[in-house]
């Protein structure tokens, strides 16, 4: 944490030297602490002591250093907050929030920052435009309505909604099944990426099971997933809360349960397979986004090549295939369903 220390020491002496100027009259007359405090008290509400809590609504901007701060009114302005225990859970337009243990269970109606050794959004928390994080240890809960920027040593994504785009360099990144990212999700190459969502891919298994009448046929397909945890990536496209589109890559030669791997998976290949949409999404792009994702997730990952499987008679597949590039044909072969159904199968590649 040496850099954040000397960005938050910077940021500080920028500021009361900002002030100080601001202050300094036509005569250049030697400011003492008193005028400074009265100049910033002049241009914020200013609050400094070992402990601070806010409670009553501010109109315009705040200012606050302490020891332990507690701010829950209403900033119509810019709020500054600087503390060492700090917990932020009113309302402000605007927020910079510097402190060691940092908790939002706020709003920030427009832009802010946050800086801390450790900080926590709480689920209550919300931020309705940009919001950039620097800290240690940083979880994501709550609300965020555009853009999120994290830079962390580890980052856990919990029971959170992002609606825009969330750019993160951390050292450790875990994102629990609970989470909802609905636009871009990227991450440094380097970074030790976590996704708990074994929960909801037996969610999912048991809504299909459920569409096909119990089918034997698909309680087979989930008892394969689930024992192949390991070599799989499910990846889900999930809209007010429905799983509505899903996908999978399969990334190692040593999964139990895939067929005709010569050449479609090992050596840096994926496989993918089980594309599925929900009848009442399909034709509105939400596979096309999420296919998106994936092939982007999987080349950070360090694959070079994906490869799929289409039965000759799919035409529109094919098609939509060969234009996301899946344009090398590979070789065909026959798979065999559970029910000893037998279908020819062409496959193909694309280079990433």
């Amino acid at each position: 944490m040496k850099k954040l220390s000397k960005i938050f020491v910077l940021l500080f002496t920028f500021f009361v030297i900002t002030n100080a100027v601001l202050a300094t009259n036509a005569d250049s007359d030697v400011l003492t602490n008193d005028d400074i405090v009265n100049n910033i008290k002049a241009e914020f509400n200013f609050e400094s002591s070992e402990n601070v809590k806010l409670d009553e609504d501010i109109e315009g901007s705040n200012l606050v250093f302490g020891n332990n701060v507690t701010v829950n009114n209403v900033i119509k302005g810019v709020n500054l907050l600087f503390g060492n225990n700090l917990t932020y859970g009113g309302v402000s337009e605007y927020a910079a929030i510097f402190g060691n243990v940092v908790r939002i269970n706020g709003e920030i109606i427009n832009d802010g920052a946050i800086f801390g050794n450790m900080v926590v959004f709480d689920k209550t928390s919300s931020s309705n435009r940009d919001i950039i994080i620097f800290g240690n240890n940083v979880t994501l809960s709550g609300t965020f309505n555009r853009t999120v920027r994290v830079y962390a040593s580890s980052l856990e994504v919990k029971d959170a909604t992002i609606n825009g785009n969330i750019k993160i360099t951390a050292d450790d990144i875990e994102v629990d099944s609970d989470s909802s990212i609905l636009s871009t999700f990227e991450y440094n190459d380097d970074a030790d990426f976590k996704n708990n969502n074994k929960d909801l891919i037996i969610k999912k298994w048991d809504e299909e099971i459920r569409k096909h009448n119990n089918s034997k046929t698909w309680i087979d397909f989930k008892e394969k997933s689930l024992r192949n945890l390991d070599t799989r990536i499910v990846y889900m496209g999930i809209l007010n809360d429905e799983i509505i589109t899903e996908s999978t890559a399969i990334i190692s030669i040593n999964d139990l349960d895939m067929q005709n791997k010569d050449n479609l998976v090992g050596n840096n290949k994926a496989y993918l397979t089980a594309f599925r949409t929900n009848k009442e999404y399909e034709n509105k792009g939400y596979f096309s986004k999420l296919y998106k994702f994936m092939e982007e997730d999987l080349k950070k990952r360090g694959f070079t090549s994906l490869t799929l499987g289409v039965e000759p008679s799919e035409v529109r597949n094919i098609m939509i295939y060969f234009n996301w590039g899946f344009t090398n044909y590979i070789k065909s072969d026959y798979e065999y369903y559970p029910n000893n159904e037998k279908i020819l199968v062409n496959y193909y590649e694309k280079k990433l």
